[in-house]
């Protein structure tokens, strides 16, 4: 209670306020998420969403600047980033037809492939731990999971960036990142809910 996301949301301890920041957080997200299911209010629970994820976002390059070696910090930069886009996708395809916002849309969802590309190359970087992430009992194996995802995150980065296929690949891509969280991060979340450290 009352901790930041610590592996996406870069809040250092010696922040002060840093619990009272949190909770905010926790609520803006809750406020954002619960708008987007009113259409009257979408609009500004996207808006909500997108500056929070872009705060994060934010934090996290002031942190790759620091030291840009570490590619670590830099995948969460992109992390939070893609959400943040996603945020202005929506806002896009809520505006009125005619505005500058609407005509951006495809602009905001061709950048998400940058973000595609940063988690296909935090594989490549990690990949002598990542076969370990994979649980053993899918067949045919970890590492040929490992090598699987990594190559269809750079291929669904080509696909969105060059607009090609790029809402089949949009889908796949969805498909296969929720593959993630059901397999791999929702047995760890109820195996040790207080840990926010994976």
């Amino acid at each position: 209670m009352g901790r930041f996301a610590a592996s996406w949301q870069r809040v250092g301890p010696g922040i002060p306020g840093r619990t009272a920041l949190a909770y905010l957080a926790a609520l803006c997200e809750l406020a954002g998420g619960l708008g987007l299911i009113r259409t009257r209010v979408a609009r500004a629970g996207a808006a909500l969403l997108t500056v929070v994820y872009s705060v994060f976002a934010l934090l996290w390059a002031v942190k790759a600047l620091q030291d840009p070696r570490i590619y670590d910090s830099w995948g969460n930069v992109f992390g939070q980033l893609s959400v943040a886009i996603a945020g202005g996708v929506l806002l896009a395809s809520l505006a009125s037809r005619d505005s500058a916002l609407a005509r951006s849309e495809a602009l905001f969802a061709r950048s998400y492939g940058i973000c595609v590309i940063s988690f296909g190359v935090v594989h490549v970087v990690d990949f002598s731990g990542l076969p370990a992430w994979v649980p053993k009992w899918i067949p045919p194996g970890q590492v040929f999971w490992a090598v699987t995802t990594t190559v269809c995150f750079f291929l669904a980065a080509a696909a969105i960036l060059s607009g090609i296929v790029s809402v089949l690949a949009s889908r796949l891509l969805t498909v296969m990142i929720a593959g993630f969280w059901i397999l791999v991060w929702a047995p760890r979340l109820f195996s040790a809910p207080h840990e926010h450290v994976y």
